[in-house]
């Protein structure tokens, strides 16, 4: 069992270097802000949060934006000159600064952490802000593997299950080596979660309610989407005071009381301590959390009648999406089809747990009551995060995400993995947490080469951009209508177009036709693609591929959409310049050229020497090497196969599940709740 869980663990962090040092700089959400606050802070010669943002900071952020291809891959023109402030780029002006709006503790730790490197460059400090998050995920992950083995009573196939679970989701992958305060924001909650089981089933002490008093202060200090702590903290003393408390006496009920006072106590000495020397940390935290208690409910009212049916539904896709995955600035997600399969598995997973407690209260499961009130903590901790992530963005809006569900991560994965083991039979379990375990490490694998290589880098397509201003649309393309363009191929191996299309943010259902020709008035089509309208997505680029034209460089070429079955509200549409300013073609309108241009990418053939160009460029050392990729992909590859190896003897090996000391006694109870 030792060597299977090292080759997991193993996997799981080689997976996230690659996540880490593979995508390119400021392609997580705000993390050219994060890392401003952090380099003030690290700049300082005499520590202080008395701090605004830093203009020449933020630009030599911008130059090292445009050194890695930001605005290319955020899908937006560069801008000519460079913008001179964060407040003058899309998708940061809204959060231009994280000062005075996030909690300091991580910026503080973080730049603690990193001053040994004060005199690296700002790139080479950038990715080692990324280690440390990573560091930080690697505790979250460990603290969750004990929680699993607390409540699901140390099964080695379950438990590995939800180490695979945590460790291989890959939007966590991306969020755990990201510059972000979510990195210890997940940490400080999971581990809130874990000091709240032994609570539960042992009862309450004094160091335990310093400890866990402690780590929610922090927790609040970093982000507030750990405010869910409290309410869970204060439901696990209930169920302590259940558990431990009915039977007492008077003495022990005013000792208990003593202690819950003493904890209370220490947390406004902390308070009063942070007021004292951090005013500024303190005040940030009161702007961002007591306002939003005093906001439920309003939210409440607004979450409950105001939403439309419609726009629940696509800001639930959106959460739901970016918990599994979706890259670079929520601009990249998965075709539809990996999405489908996750809902398949997400309901059988909640048919499994329905199955589970109906087990319970028929008394045909053993497990102690303590450890099934730790299971309704966990189910507790997904409500609020769930609850929070709405309340914290404002209701349904498009700033929901998936990530602000990660503080219950290691929640989610238990309870996941609880759903679906109840519909295996035990004689399959470890035949079962084989295909999890390889399932999942496909998962992440298919996606990150398979999506978010080949939007970063050129391989194993190279895209040119032509024309990527836009400030209107073509309107509904429907009937006789099409539009077209004419453009000059600049490479071999002509391969596709991708073109920013938009559906008016509704679903519409009829086929979209593409055609490309040699001219607007050539007869015969090159190459035809009819796709349904529902697969295209709002404001983003759709790839439409065809078969490589190798003598492709130096010929012009048109392409055109058309839609003859969709009809005025059933419709999609295609962005464009008004001007003409894209001097080697022009735009078509029904076979008649019109002033102004199509927004238009070309897609090419690549190599891996492209590929590799790409990867090293502007980084700094190692990661300009090479031979580091490959050193890193080698020992990849060699831990994967490890682990496939440790997989087949832990298939084949007899179970030697280990009880859980404190559980030596268990037997069947119906819980008291």
């Amino acid at each position: 069992m030792k060597v299977f869980y090292i080759s997991l663990v193993s996997v799981i962090l080689l997976t996230w270097i690659g996540h880490g040092v593979i995508l390119p700089p400021w392609q997580n959400p705000d993390e050219p802000t994060h890392f401003e606050y952090l380099k003030i802070l690290l700049d300082q010669k005499t520590f202080s949060l008395k701090i605004q943002p830093d203009l020449s900071i933020q630009r030599a952020i911008i130059k090292s934006m445009d050194r890695h291809r930001y605005w290319e891959h955020v899908q937006i023109p560069r801008p000519d000159p460079l913008p001179g402030s964060f407040a003058e780029i899309p998708f940061l002006f809204v959060s231009r600064t994280q000062i005075g709006i996030t909690p300091p503790f991580y910026y503080v730790l973080v730049s603690y952490l990193l001053s040994p490197a004060r005199e690296k460059s700002l790139e080479s400090q950038f990715y080692l802000v990324r280690g440390i998050s990573l560091g930080f995920g690697l505790i979250t992950l460990f603290l969750g593997y004990l929680i699993a083995k607390e409540l699901l009573r140390n099964e080695p196939e379950r438990v590995a299950a939800v180490l695979a679970f945590i460790g291989l989701l890959p939007q966590f992958n991306l969020v755990t080596t990201s510059v972000n305060p979510d990195s210890l924001a997940n940490l400080l909650a999971t581990g809130v979660i874990y000091l709240l089981i032994p609570l539960i089933r042992d009862g309450i002490s004094m160091p335990r309610l310093i400890l866990l008093s402690f780590c929610i202060l922090l927790g609040l200090m970093t982000k507030r989407t750990v405010f869910m702590t409290l309410p869970l903290a204060g439901m696990a003393l209930l169920l302590v005071s259940w558990n431990h408390l009915r039977h007492k006496g008077l003495r022990f009920w005013v000792l208990t009381l003593y202690k819950v006072v003493n904890a209370v106590l220490l947390v406004v000495g902390l308070y009063a301590l942070g007021i004292w020397y951090f005013p500024e940390a303190v005040q940030t935290l009161f702007k961002r959390v007591i306002p939003v208690i005093h906001a439920i409910p309003v939210f409440l009212s607004k979450f409950l009648f105001q939403p439309s049916i419609p726009q629940i539904k696509m800001v639930l896709l959106h959460l739901f999406q970016s918990f599994w995955y979706t890259f670079g600035w929520m601009k990249y997600p998965l075709a539809d089809s990996w999405y489908l399969g996750l809902q398949i598995l997400c309901i059988l997973s909640l048919i499994g747990l329905m199955i589970f407690w109906i087990r319970v209260f028929q008394r045909k499961i053993q497990m102690e009551t303590w450890q099934l009130q730790g299971l309704l903590i966990l189910i507790f901790a997904c409500f609020l995060v769930f609850f929070g992530t709405f309340l914290d963005s404002g209701g349904f809006t498009i700033f929901t995400q998936g990530r602000y569900l990660f503080p219950a991560i290691s929640a989610f994965a238990i309870l996941g993995v609880l759903g679906l083991y109840q519909l295996v039979p035990k004689r399959l379990y470890r035949p079962f947490t084989v295909a999890f375990i390889l399932g999942f490490l496909a998962f992440n694998m298919l996606t990150f080469w398979w999506y978010t290589v080949p939007a970063f880098y050129d391989f194993p397509f190279r895209v040119l951009s032509h024309q990527l201003t836009f400030n209107q649309t073509v309107g509904e393309i429907f009937g006789d209508k099409k539009i077209g363009q004419t453009f000059l191929a600049e490479a071999r191996g002509l391969t596709g177009v991708d073109l920013f299309l938009a559906t008016y943010a509704r679903t519409n259902t009829f086929p979209v036709i593409f055609h490309l020709k040699e001219t607007p008035h050539t007869p015969t089509d090159l190459f035809t693609q009819t796709l349904p309208a529902r697969q295209i997505r709002n404001n983003a680029y759709h790839r439409f591929r065809f078969p490589a034209i190798p003598d492709s460089q130096g010929k012009s070429y048109y392409f055109f959409l058309e839609s003859p079955e969709s009809r005025p509200g059933n419709a999609i549409t295609a962005w464009c310049y008004s001007e003409d300013l894209y001097k080697n073609g022009s735009l078509f309108i029904n076979g008649v050229e019109e002033k102004g241009d199509l927004t238009f990418r070309t897609v090419y053939e690549s190599s891996l020497d492209m590929f590799g160009e790409g990867l090293i460029q502007n980084k700094p050392f190692p990661l300009n090497k090479g031979i580091f990729y490959l050193t890193l992909l080698s020992i990849h590859g060699f831990s994967v196969l490890s682990l496939i190896i440790s997989l087949k003897v832990f298939r084949s090996s007899p179970n030697t599940q280990v009880s859980n000391p404190s559980s030596q006694a268990t037997k069947a109870v119906k819980p008291s709740l």
